[in-house]
C-alpha cells in the first residue's frame, strides 16, 4: 500500500513537471511560489533519493549527476571564465542541468520500478499538454505573427495578453521537432497504437502548423527533413538505412539552383515581409550565391570559422580556460560547436557521451522497425542543435523523457529487458 501511495506520489510531481513545462497557459497564471520548477524539480529528486536510493545505482544517471557537478563546480570556482550571470539560478547553463538531471532521474525512477502504467499515464498527458499549447501558440501568433521570436529575445511582446496565453516559446518550437518520426511510425503502423489515425495525423498536422505559424525556420526545415526521411522508412531497419541513404544521395546530385529556386516557390506561400518569406528567399541566395552576398544565412554560417578559431587556441580545456579579448559570443547559437570551442574537447567527449549512451541504451530497447524512427528523431535535435541553440527544458524533457515513453504506446506492451535498464 505505500509503495503504490508513492508511485501516485511521484506520478503527480511528474504531471506538475510537466504542466510547468509544455502548458504555459498555466505557469503564466500560476502564483510564483507555486510555479517554482525549481521547487518542485527539488521536491521529486529528494523523495526519489530519502525513499527510493537504489534508483541512483542506475549507471546513466549516476553519470549524468558526476559530469553535471564537476562541470558545475569548475565553472564555480572560474576555471573556465564565463560571467557570474553564468551561473545563477536562471542561467541556460543551470536550466540545462536542471533539465538533464530531472529527465534522466525520472528515466532511472521507472526502469527501476518498472512503474510503466504510470509512464504512459504521463507520456499520454504531455501529449496532451503539447497539443492544447499548440493550438494557443496557432492563437497567439494570429495576434503577433512574430510573437515565438520576440519571446526568444528578438524584440518585445506588444500585449501582456500574448504571454497570458501561453503559446509555446522557442524550446517548444525545438521539442516539437523530435515528435515527428514518432507521428509517422504510428500512422503507418497504427494496428499497433493505442490512438487511432485520424487522431495522429490531427495531432501531427496540428504540431506542424504551430511550426509554421510560430516562424522559427530552422525548426521548420529540420522537421520537414525529418518528414521526408521518416516516409522512407520501411520495415526492416538495414532496408529503412539503405533507402536514406539512396534519398540522400539523389538529394545531394541535384543541383543547387533547383533548391533555390524551390525555396523561392515555396516562400511565396507565406505572407510577403514574414519571417519565414525572408528566411526562406534569404537561404536561396545563400544556396545560389554561398558568401559572394552577404546574407542572414551567410552570416550565420560565418560563426563556424569563429568558433574554429577559437577551439584552435586551446583544443583541450577550450576559449573560455585562457585569458583573451577573443569574442566568440555571436557563435552562441550554434549549440555543439560552441560548447565544443568555448569549453574543450575534454568537456565535449564527456558531455557527448551523454547521447552515445542514452541513444545506445534506448536502441537496445525497441523493436527493429521503431528502431529507424527514433533514431530519426534522436538525430533530428542533433542537427538542430549544429545551427541552432538547445538550452531549454521543453527539448530535454522530450528527448530524455518523453521520446523513450512513446515506445509504450503500443496496444500490446513491449517487454523492457532488465539489463539495459541498469547499463
Amino acid at each position: 500500500m505505500r509503495d503504490l501511495r508513492f508511485r501516485f506520489y511521484i506520478r503527480f510531481l511528474a504531471i506538475t513537471l510537466m504542466v510547468l513545462t509544455y502548458l504555459p497557459i498555466v505557469y503564466q497564471n500560476l502564483p510564483k511560489f507555486i510555479r517554482s520548477y525549481y521547487l518542485w524539480s527539488a521536491i521529486l529528486v529528494s523523495s526519489i533519493l530519502f525513499i527510493r536510493p537504489k534508483v541512483f545505482l542506475d549507471k546513466t544517471l549516476r553519470y549524468v549527476l558526476f559530469y553535471f557537478i564537476a562541470f558545475y563546480l569548475l565553472l564555480y570556482f572560474n576555471f573556465w571564465s564565463l560571467n557570474d550571470s553564468s551561473i545563477s539560478i536562471d542561467s541556460p547553463i543551470v536550466v540545462e542541468i536542471f533539465a538533464f538531471v530531472i529527465a534522466f532521474s525520472l528515466n532511472a525512477y521507472f526502469n527501476s520500478t518498472r512503474d510503466y502504467g504510470s509512464l504512459v499515464f504521463i507520456v499520454k498527458w504531455t501529449l496532451f499538454f503539447i497539443g492544447v499549447t499548440a493550438m494557443l501558440s496557432i492563437v497567439s501568433s494570429f495576434i503577433d505573427p512574430s510573437y515565438a521570436r520576440k519571446m526568444a529575445g528578438e524584440g518585445s511582446l506588444d500585449s501582456e495578453l500574448i504571454t497570458r496565453l501561453g503559446g509555446g516559446a522557442y524550446g517548444f518550437a525545438s521539442a516539437l521537432v523530435c515528435l515527428f518520426p514518432i507521428m509517422i511510425y504510428y500512422y503507418r503502423n497504427n494496428s499497433q497504437c493505442i490512438y487511432s489515425k485520424k487522431l495522429i495525423l490531427f495531432f501531427g498536422l496540428l504540431c506542424f502548423f504551430a511550426l509554421l505559424r510560430m516562424q522559427i525556420v530552422a525548426n521548420i526545415l529540420v522537421s520537414f527533413i525529418a518528414i521526408i526521411f521518416s516516409l522512407a522508412g520501411s520495415k526492416s531497419f538495414k532496408k529503412s538505412i539503405g533507402l536514406l541513404a539512396v534519398t540522400s544521395i539523389i538529394l545531394i546530385v541535384i543541383p543547387k539552383q533547383f533548391y533555390a529556386d524551390s525555396l523561392v516557390q515555396i516562400s511565396t506561400y507565406f505572407n510577403k515581409g514574414s519571417e519565414v518569406n525572408n528566411k526562406l528567399n534569404d537561404i536561396s541566395r545563400y544556396v545560389s550565391m554561398g558568401n559572394a552576398e552577404v546574407t542572414g544565412v551567410s552570416s550565420r554560417a560565418d560563426r563556424y570559422p569563429l568558433l574554429w578559431n577559437a577551439f584552435k587556441n586551446n583544443i583541450l580545456f577550450g576559449h573560455f580556460a585562457i585569458k583573451n579579448s577573443y569574442n566568440i559570443d555571436e557563435g552562441g547559437h550554434l549549440y555543439f560547436m560552441y560548447k565544443l570551442a568555448g569549453l574543450g574537447i575534454l568537456n565535449f567527449v564527456f558531455f557527448i557521451y551523454i547521447f552515445v549512451k542514452f541513444i545506445k541504451i534506448n536502441l537496445s530497447k525497441v523493436d527493429n522497425q521503431y528502431s529507424f524512427y527514433l533514431l530519426l528523431s534522436f538525430f533530428s535535435i542533433i542537427a538542430l542543435g549544429l545551427i541552432k541553440s538547445l538550452v531549454t527544458r521543453d527539448l530535454w524533457y522530450a528527448y530524455f523523457f518523453i521520446l523513450p515513453g512513446l515506445y509504450l504506446l503500443k496496444k500490446v506492451k513491449p517487454k523492457i529487458n532488465d539489463k539495459v535498464n541498469s547499463a
